[in-house]
């Protein structure tokens, strides 16, 4: 039988495993996933998520359209308004907009999203004809024009109509304005979900243009009057959602050693490591990824600091404190950074209760909490295509360091059974947000819970 050998330094060959050994060995360690390899935990959000959890991330609320009879009589009242309208003050008066939308809903509510589009277009152009380009009665026009996109179903669609929307408004540059930061938020927004939705055939370029575009409007956020205190979080935690992203979409290369006369480390047979430079800056953004993520919260924690000019924060501004201050410490204990986790924790709690804010001391450690609490994974049920939702109930424990334990759970539905084991193996890989008392953290026993589970 063939072995390989390797030598060094002048020491003796040293017999390595039968190739056919190693060769299942390679082949184990490339069937393993990208989560196992990586060592991090799980994707909370993406494949389970517990029963009335939604974060905001994920989709825009659509608009509440004004409900439409449904008539023929209805659209003809409409067209009839608009026909009026028009020969008394011509194509592009004022007046034209609310029967244009009306019409575009009546359409739309009928299931004819093309000719519900081509209204609601045309109501747009009329707005920004009376009120120029910068006007903030364009957004209602312009989510409603959105949300009949998405109900079209046509995912390619709407992410071209967001990079035209987005071109429209600036495209993320100064100077800015409400509109034009309006924009740019609901942009980055809609790069995380088309991510999540896998709407290409590759995510490289996509990703790593999200990360730099939220840097740079980050950047200039700084100091900036058209950016409220809410922007700038929203782009900060923007950012940190991004991290989480990118950790999920970027494999880090399996190297298997002594595969080479001298036993250096080689890549597993069939991986190209000749990667281009979207995906070489990827891997570098990986690779610095916890650092990367406290950097951002930390700087901005300083900056908030500063703009205090060292006195406590008080109103508002504790609350944005400590926003940032629990997204540092769940950072760090999703990605398994206990003990700088535990101390974030307890500064917090520290300084909530100094603060007299007991309800939030409830609202985020009153019990554990699944991670990330951001919605950096999960899409809501209307963009999941397919896939059969299976409904769980789950009885485990948590212990001090956020890990579950004791796992017992169950199907609704009997022939839901097999996928128990699944969802308890994706149950103990997630981390939690420990549960505190007194200003210390908690073990749990005893917690019971229901989730939706994604086949």
């Amino acid at each position: 039988m063939n072995n390989y050998t390797c030598s060094g330094n002048g020491s003796a060959g040293v017999r390595l495993l039968p190739r056919c050994v190693l060769w299942l060995l390679v082949l184990s360690l490339s069937l393993l996933s990208h989560r196992v390899c990586a060592q991090l935990p799980a994707f909370y959000g993406e494949k389970f998520v517990r029963i009335g959890q939604s974060w905001t991330d994920v989709r825009p609320p659509a608009v509440e359209m004004v409900p439409v009879i449904e008539s023929e009589n209805s659209g003809k009242a409409f067209q009839l308004q608009l026909d009026e309208f028009e020969s008394k003050a011509g194509p592009y008066t004022d007046g034209l907009t609310e029967p244009l939308l009306g019409l575009g809903r009546y359409y739309s509510q009928r299931g004819d999203y093309e000719q519900a589009l081509q209204l609601y277009r045309r109501a747009l152009h009329i707005v920004r004809l009376n009120d120029g380009l910068n006007s903030k009665r364009q957004g209602p026009v312009v989510r409603e024009l959105l949300d009949t996109v998405r109900l079209s179903g046509d995912l390619q669609a709407l992410d071209d109509r967001y990079d035209y929307f987005f071109r429209l408004y600036g495209h993320g540059q100064a100077p800015y304005s409400d509109i034009r930061v309006r924009a740019a938020l609901e942009y980055l927004r809609w790069q995380r979900e088309a991510l999540r939705l896998d709407i290409d055939s590759s995510d490289s370029r996509r990703l790593l243009d999200l990360y730099t575009l939220n840097e740079d409007i980050l950047d200039s956020s700084v100091g900036s009057i058209s950016f409220t205190p809410e922007d700038r979080w929203n782009l900060v935690l923007g950012q940190i959602r991004n991290l989480y992203l990118l950790q999920s979409k970027v494999n880090p290369p399996i190297y298997i050693a002594g595969l080479t006369a001298n036993g250096a480390m080689q890549p597993m047979p069939g991986q190209d490591l000749g990667l281009d430079f979207d995906q070489r800056q990827l891997e570098l953004l990986r690779r610095n990824a916890l650092r990367a993520g406290r950097a951002i919260l930390e700087h901005y924690l300083a900056s908030l600091e500063q703009e205090e000019e060292g006195s406590e924060p008080v109103g508002p501004a504790i609350q944005f404190k400590a926003r940032a201050m629990l997204e540092l410490a769940d950072w760090h204990q999703w990605n398994g950074s206990y003990f700088r986790a535990a101390e974030h924790y307890s500064d917090l709690v520290g300084m909530l209760i100094a603060a007299d804010k007991d309800e939030l001391v409830q609202q985020w450690f009153g019990a554990p909490v699944e991670l990330p609490d951001n919605g950096a994974f999960w899409q809501s049920p209307e963009n999941r295509e397919g896939p059969k939702k299976i409904i769980l109930s789950a009885n485990y424990d948590v212990s001090v360091r956020g890990r579950a334990r004791n796992i017992s759970a169950q199907a609704q539905q009997e022939e839901d059974a097999k996928k128990v084991y699944r969802f308890k193996r994706e149950l103990a890989a997630t981390r939690f947000r420990p549960r505190f008392e007194n200003g210390q953290a908690v073990a749990t026993q005893g917690l019971s819970r229901e989730y939706v589970l994604y086949d």
